[in-house]
């Protein structure tokens, strides 16, 4: 394994940090073609299942060199994002939803219609392959949300609460379960979410919105940031965050989960990662640790669930070899080691195939769910669930949601932007209100959309 640091110029936010690594270092006394494979699924069990898979693939396929490059989250962006502009983009390349339409629609990925077709159109989970112009320019390989309530079923029953099932009661929990120890001091609070200036804050605050009523663009792609729904979403998590640790502003997914894991709060809004953690780092609280579906606000419960896509690079961005790429994807989606990723994060990560995300014998196997099909019940529940690209125009009626069905040309930038994240800090920390932040951003999505049109 080879390790290089690669900083580029500032896109969005951070320094890319890249692992690119190679399965082997035999000499080849055959000419290969080496396909680059650019991800952020960078957790050491993820990438040991990847760099299994690529072993296999180039063992099976001695012609092909199949170059692993494993970035952070929030640097994968920006890497990609670099490469299209100089038009030298890896082979093939993790997307997620919001980036489908944009990078599409501009002929910037190869059809994958052939390699679609392969595998059956109806192998795929209803709604996980989503069409651009009518062609599939990328194939899902991971349903994943970020919307569990996570709770600690002993510190609920010890103050006579019910699991919340709506925001009222959320809030009083919250409250309820936020202790002071003999000191004065809180010793332990009543909740954890997202609130960074990050992706995850953005899906937190979409499905407070959605919940809501609200959505950030209508059916004809007029921003609708400034609605009641998104008011409501700012006032509820203005007012959770009395109950939640002070540097709420600076949590994301792991911070969230190490305060729950680590006593400092009693439920928590996550992902399976959370259960993950408890498992590994407070393995006693694991009996205790218990989970709803999101709850319900004015217009029901409607939460975040997207996926995580692979994509080929086209000749116009600088893909160079789509057959032999198509190729790897084929194989990784019925390899061994799909079986063995999708095992990697004890769970959470669910297939979008349907041989694989109801396989009891799969379920069986996962760190989290293995002996608690009542966690595997809720994490495995996206029903009336929607994606940043299934926003515009959503309709929320009788307790379901549906999608606008039109794909957002904008809504990736304007989550790249991180301004809905941004209009949660805004209430947060900087202590705006909910309704002059929904202005806000009113604004700075429109600032958005002129910018690309």
């Amino acid at each position: 394994m080879t390790m290089k640091t690669s900083i580029s110029k500032p896109l969005l936010a951070g320094a890319a940090v890249a692992l690119v690594m190679t399965a082997g270092g035999a000499a080849f006394a055959q000419e290969r073609t080496t396909i680059r494979f650019l991800t952020s699924d960078n957790e050491p069990a993820q990438v040991e299942a990847l760099k299994g898979a690529v072993a296999e693939f180039e063992a099976k396929n001695p012609t092909i060199h199949v170059e692993l490059e494993v970035y952070a989250v929030a640097a994968r962006l920006k890497k990609l994002q670099a490469e299209i502009n100089a038009r030298n983009a890896p082979d093939v390349v993790k997307i997620v939803p919001e980036e489908r339409l944009v990078w599409g629609s501009q002929g910037y990925f190869a059809s994958l219609d052939d390699v679609y077709k392969s595998i059956g159109e109806d192998a795929f989970v209803p709604g996980t392959v989503v069409k651009v112009d009518g062609k599939v320019y990328d194939l899902p390989y991971v349903i994943n949300h970020f919307s569990i309530l996570w709770y600690r079923d002993d510190l609920l029953k010890a103050k006579g609460i019910k699991p919340p099932t709506n925001m009222d009661e959320l809030k009083k929990a919250a409250e309820a379960l936020t202790v002071k120890g003999a000191n004065g001091q809180i010793s332990q609070f009543g909740i954890a979410y997202p609130a960074s200036n990050v992706r995850q804050t953005s899906l937190q605050l979409a499905q407070f919105m959605w919940s809501n009523g609200g959505t950030f663009f209508d059916k004809d792609m007029k921003v609708t940031f400034n609605n009641p729904g998104t008011v409501a979403a700012l006032n509820t998590m203005r007012d959770l965050a009395a109950f939640a640790p002070p540097a709420l502003g600076s949590y994301s997914t792991n911070e969230v989960a190490d305060a729950f894991a680590l006593g400092k709060a009693a439920m928590a809004i996550s992902s399976g990662a959370l259960a993950l953690r408890v498992i590994q780092n407070a393995p006693d609280m694991f009996a205790n640790t218990k989970a709803v579906r999101f709850p319900a606000g004015s217009a029901g419960s409607f939460f975040f669930a997207g996926t995580n896509s692979m994509a080929l690079a086209s000749e116009k961005i600088g893909g160079k070899h789509i057959p032999e790429s198509k190729k790897f994807l084929t194989y990784f989606l019925g390899s061994k080691y799909y079986r063995d990723y999708l095992l990697a994060r004890g769970g959470q990560d669910i297939s979008p195939l349907k041989s694989l995300v109801a396989d009891p014998g799969l379920i069986a196997e996962t760190a989290i769910y293995g002996k608690r099909p009542d966690l595997a019940k809720v994490a495995f529940d996206v029903s009336n669930t929607l994606d940043f690209d299934a926003d515009a125009g959503a309709t929320f009626s009788g307790g379901t949601a549906k999608s606008g069905g039109q794909l957002n040309p904008y809504i990736a930038a304007v989550i790249a932007r991180n301004i809905p994240a941004t209009a949660v800090q805004k209430v947060l920390i900087e202590k705006m209100s909910p309704a002059d932040a929904a202005k806000w951003g009113q604004v700075e999505f429109e600032k958005t959309v002129a910018d690309l049109k």
